[in-house]
């Protein structure tokens, strides 16, 4: 199976985050709440060498939203 085949047609199963019910809702796949896994955790990742001023300026803005600031 190439990436992104299977799902939807009975042949596959793939752990998501929550969010993907409500950001990539299909008729054809079901989402099964997993109760005993522990959270997903995201961060922000870029290539090594390509922390540009910008890239930074996001990374902070980002991270005074998660610390509520």
């Amino acid at each position: 199976m190439g990436e992104g085949e299977g799902e939807g047609e009975g042949e596959g199963v793939f752990v998501v985050g929550a969010h993907a019910r409500r950001y990539f809702a299909r008729p054809d796949v079901v989402h099964v709440r997993l109760t005993d896994a522990a959270p997903v955790e995201w961060g922000l990742v870029w290539p090594a060498g390509g922390a540009t001023a910008r890239v930074r300026a996001f990374g902070d803005a980002a991270l005074d939203v998660v610390r509520g600031v």
